[in-house]
């Protein structure tokens, strides 16, 4: 009789342990006692999941530096707009229905979806362009409502990127660039890019995109008003897209330049701006102080400190460019 109760005895005990960490504290539950409940935040951007790798890895990693592990402490619902950004404020209405904790919105469009969306869930951005401009915060140290997060400096370091163009191309007189005409942030961008232009006597050309077919006829417009560089801003189509322009703009022989790096390691001759990844792993540090009770309105939007220069010698080469040592010296990364 007393081994069947110590046997017993033993199986609710060990039961318990089950129930305890199955509920992620890894800790047993006592009777009665409720699991920890598993934050479940959303992540809403355009484009695939695949064209958002690095940001997600940024996210993730910042998220574990936190303590935060996906599926165990944390829970993360995915929402992408794959092809089509028109479903991004339907996305976001699916976050709002499932009641998670905050959404972490990537990129303007995803952030303007998200906060039509959103009521009073809080939204941290990851890193779009212009978001006062765009209507997505009051102001940088004051965003006010439920958005706060991390922003771009895309177009302020237009005339850096231009400059870097004309120290590498010294007879360019007409740079083209992209512009996406869904996107409220490429006109501001244009506008700094025309002043630098005027500065250094280089002429403008506009080419509209709306979707990822479009960049091979903006490139062939390029070549046939005889672009000598090409310029692709910050964008959730480019992103996505990158490899696609990268090979276009080899496939021609026309320079370009790019805002992150991963377009350089996709076979790109440069890029300069921020770094999309750490970026994204600081969106982490807003997502557990708002878990933990602060207010967004209450969160200055942070805008980055970590600039890179990448060089692709291997895409210089083919183009038939010499990269000038004062270039080199500034870079932060040289892909062979």
């Amino acid at each position: 009789m007393q081994r069947h109760s110590r046997r017993r005895f033993l199986q609710a005990g060990l039961a318990l342990t089950g129930i305890g960490l199955l509920s992620g504290c890894g800790m047993p539950l006592l009777p009665g006692q409720q699991p920890a409940k598993v934050p479940r935040i959303g992540f809403l951007a355009p484009g695939t999941r695949e064209g958002r790798a690095p940001l997600i890895e940024g996210l993730l990693e910042g998220l574990r530096d936190l303590g935060y592990v996906e599926g165990q402490s944390i829970a993360i619902e995915y929402r992408f707009s794959e092809s089509n950004d028109e479903r991004l404020p339907a996305l976001a209405a699916e976050l709002v229905d499932l009641k998670v904790d905050l959404i972490v919105a990537s990129a303007t469009l995803g952030a303007l979806a998200a906060k039509q969306a959103a009521g009073t869930i809080p939204i941290v951005m990851g890193a779009p362009s212009e978001p006062v401009v765009s209507g997505i915060v009051d102001s940088l140290a004051r965003p006010g409502g439920n958005v706060t997060g991390l922003s771009l400096m895309s177009s302020e370091l237009m005339g850096k990127r231009l400059e870097l163009l004309k120290t590498i191309i010294p007879d360019l007189t007409r740079v083209a660039m992209f512009t996406n005409l869904t996107n409220p942030v490429h006109a501001p961008q244009l506008s700094e890019l025309e002043v630098a232009a005027r500065t250094l006597a280089i002429q403008v050309q506009r080419l509209d995109v709306r979707k990822g077919d479009d960049f091979e006829g903006g490139v062939e417009a390029a070549m046939a008003s005889r672009a000598d560089a090409l310029i692709v801003p910050a964008d959730a189509l480019s992103t996505n897209n990158r490899v696609r322009i990268t090979g276009l703009a080899n496939k021609y022989r026309l320079p370009a330049i790019y805002e992150f790096k991963e377009f350089a390691e996709a076979g790109g001759l440069l890029s300069y701006g921020a770094n999309l990844k750490d970026l994204y792993r600081r969106t982490a540090t807003y997502v557990d102080k708002i878990l933990k009770g602060a207010k967004p309105a209450d969160l200055p939007v942070e805008q980055p400190t970590k600039f890179d220069l990448v060089i692709n010698l291997k895409t210089a080469r083919a183009l038939g460019l010499t990269i000038p040592q004062e270039v080199l010296l500034q870079a932060t990364e040289v892909i062979e």
